[in-house]
């Protein structure tokens, strides 16, 4: 591995809308020891010609791939780390964007304690048909040994994750059984090694909010391989509430409607959290939006 080196992993499928402005933030880091590995998971639009024009003219060390097929992020994910000489490995989706301090910020995380694994951050959820974003955390995260905080959940925001490669590669990459890769892969790494955290919300994640119900259907039967896979933690009794009471709110927020609300109350637990997120469906239903503050 060259020292020093990120690897940029960049994948994408159908995002022709957007591609253009999340890897040009790529681009534009200030941190500039970077190489590209870009694979486009069979798109049926003209993601990977955007992309990858705009990548060979970077001046930038390059490799695109572009599948026949269609297989599963972590098969994906996999695949370009066989390509990757990086001492880091971030990964960046096409529909999400980066500021430009963002590897340079994770990399000073790393120089600071060569006991980091890991090092993720804070950023913005954009909401695509609002045109809005929202902080992801509102106050100061943890670094450290964070494998029982995990266990309740995914603390890490998607597309702030920076990794060294040599600790990807002792916990083995990612599980190409499970139906999502990062969570899986956050807690074998917390297991063996310290996580850093950057402060600064300086990554972006689009939320396009098609689907959304159905998307959340796909997270449920998914999680439930982690549930298996950890069941002999007890904390995996408090993620099932986090998650479930997560998928309520997102639910209630963006998609408030009777799938939505029939969910809330099918997964009702005995909290304030539930009670309020059937009132933002209910509200959302006859056209009143709740903001956050007031519920």
């Amino acid at each position: 591995m060259q020292k020093g080196l990120v690897s940029v992993l960049c994948l994408s499928m159908n995002h022709d809308q957007y591609v253009e402005q999340g890897y040009s933030s790529v681009l534009n880091q200030t941190y500039r020891n970077l190489e590209i590995l870009y694979v486009d998971n069979n798109s049926k639009d003209k993601t990977f010609e955007i992309a990858d024009k705009l990548f060979r003219n970077s001046g930038l060390p390059y490799k695109g791939f572009k599948r026949t097929e269609s297989y599963g992020i972590s098969a994906n994910l996999n695949f370009l780390l066989k390509e990757a000489t990086g001492e880091f490995i971030a990964v960046l989706s096409g529909d999400d964007w980066w500021e430009n301090d963002n590897l340079k910020l994770k990399i000073d995380c790393f120089n600071s304690d060569s006991g980091y694994g890991l090092v993720y951050g804070n950023g913005y959820k954009y909401f695509e048909l609002e045109k809005k974003q929202h902080v992801f955390y509102t106050e100061m995260q943890k670094s450290g040994f964070l494998f029982n905080d995990l266990l309740k959940g995914n603390l890490f925001f998607a597309g702030s994750v920076v990794s060294r490669y040599e600790a990807l590669k002792e916990i083995g990459f990612f599980d190409e059984n499970l139906p999502m890769e990062d969570w899986d892969m956050y807690l074998r790494m917390a297991e063996k090694y310290k996580i850093g955290y950057v402060h600064q919300p300086i990554t972006y994640s689009r939320v396009t909010g098609k689907n959304l119900s159905s998307n959340i259907e796909f997270m449920d039967k998914g999680y439930e391989f982690y549930f298996k896979k950890y069941a002999k933690y007890p904390e995996i009794a408090e993620a099932k509430k986090n998650i479930k009471l997560a998928h309520a709110y997102q639910l209630a927020r963006y998609s408030p409607g009777l799938k939505s609300l029939k969910y809330i109350i099918g997964n009702m637990q005995w909290s304030s959290g539930y009670f309020k997120q059937v009132i933002r469906c209910l509200a959302g239903m006859t056209g009143i939006r709740i903001r956050d503050s007031s519920i």
